[in-house]
């Protein structure tokens, strides 16, 4: 017998599905409803939650199906090129204090998600166990705890809870894809579960490697993976955290010692750590700084007459500089607009004095 996933046809679309035998997964392409696929869409759908990091929401994800670019995605899939985009990390408050780490992926791959779901459940539920109850279809809450209602009414009387700490974090990727390859055998399909796991995360504007899982070693704030070095994840957050107290709103100086001692900080660090591999993770970092001072300089400068004139001070037409100066947009936000950033050029920040990580990191490795 098979059965048909994934795809999404059912608003429109062509859509790759999948010839599910006991053991293989053979994307296909037909035309017209995909079954699987509108089961898919039902549940993203029923879950609702937030856009990730392409700002699509769920209301809107049909429209966009209907304009055609599923074809797209479908096409890709197919070729074995598609490429999952970064989850959006956000953090919530845990009931017991402290906050959790939640990843939320776009509504797009959230579908092609729940599709090979469907694919692989049939595979994997049968060798569950059977007092199994999480995440499982046609099980939940209330029979699990039926079930410890039947052990207690047995006699029973100790209880063991065990919780493994940020398991989702830090399971084996290469240890989880070997068990996957023992029952699916299509590459494609297995290629496509591996780029989800190494999608790939969005913190605050910055891209952070899916590193955790693999099997690499880390010393003194470096990863090493094979034969190459990387900056640790705790690497880079401790680096933008020690930004955003170099820029914070609150400290109370100078821009122009803002930006002696933002360099300073980047040079040392740069000196250190430019040793790992990072050429694009550096250019990452350097527009995500930039904005930072860029904001910085917008809060210094306070009173709408005084943005203004800053900013015809440094070139901007006298109506962009009055867009900008009577904005209600916040200061990151502002940060963004073209005449703070003609403004603020890159030229400019490197002329006042601010370091780049790029240029250092090219200095280290190719002087000489």
């Amino acid at each position: 017998m098979t059965s048909q996933a994934p795809g999404l046809s059912s608003l429109g679309a062509a859509v790759a599905i999948g010839d599910c035998e006991r053991t293989r997964w053979t994307p296909i392409a037909p035309v017209g409803v995909t079954l699987a696929v509108i089961q898919a869409w039902k549940q993203v759908r029923a879950n609702k939650g937030a856009a990730g990091i392409d700002g699509m929401t769920i209301e809107e994800f049909p429209a966009w199906v209907k304009a055609g670019h599923w074809i797209v995605v479908e096409q890709s899939i197919r070729s074995g090129d598609y490429q999952p985009a970064p989850v959006r990390r956000v953090e919530i408050d845990k009931p017991d204090g402290g906050k959790r780490q939640l990843g939320i992926p776009t509504v797009t791959d959230r579908v092609i998600q729940q599709a090979i779901a469907q694919i692989l459940m049939p595979l994997f539920d049968p060798g569950f166990s059977a007092d199994s109850y999480g995440f499982r279809p046609g099980r939940n809450a209330h029979q699990a705890v039926r079930r410890v209602q039947s052990v207690l009414k047995e006699g029973r009387r100790f209880t063991v809870d065990v919780d493994l700490s940020k398991f989702f974090d830090r399971v084996n990727y290469d240890l989880l894809m070997t068990h996957l390859g023992r029952k699916v055998r299509d590459k494609r399909l297995l290629g496509l579960i591996a780029r989800y796991l190494r999608a790939g995360i969005i913190d605050n504007q910055l891209y952070l490697e899916s590193r955790e899982g693999t099997k690499e070693s880390k010393f003194l704030g470096f990863n090493f993976k094979g034969t190459q070095i990387h900056w640790h994840p705790d690497t880079l957050r401790k680096l933008k955290q020690r930004i955003r107290e170099l820029t914070d709103r609150n400290w109370g100086v100078s821009m122009h010692y803002q930006l002696f001692k933002v360099s300073q900080y980047l040079r040392g660090w740069i000196n250190y750590f430019g040793i790992a591999t990072g050429y694009q993770r550096c250019c990452d970092l350097d527009h995500w700084i930039r904005r930072r001072v860029r904001t910085a300089y917008w809060r210094q400068w306070r009173k709408p007459r005084t943005k203004v004139r800053n900013l015809m001070k440094l070139g901007v037409h006298v109506q962009s500089a009055v867009a900008c100066g009577i904005t209600s947009k916040g200061p990151w936000r502002s940060s963004k607009t073209p005449g703070i950033q003609q403004a603020l050029s890159n030229d400019y920040l490197k002329a006042e004095g601010l370091a780049s990580l790029r240029d250092g990191w090219i200095k280290l490795h190719h002087s000489g």
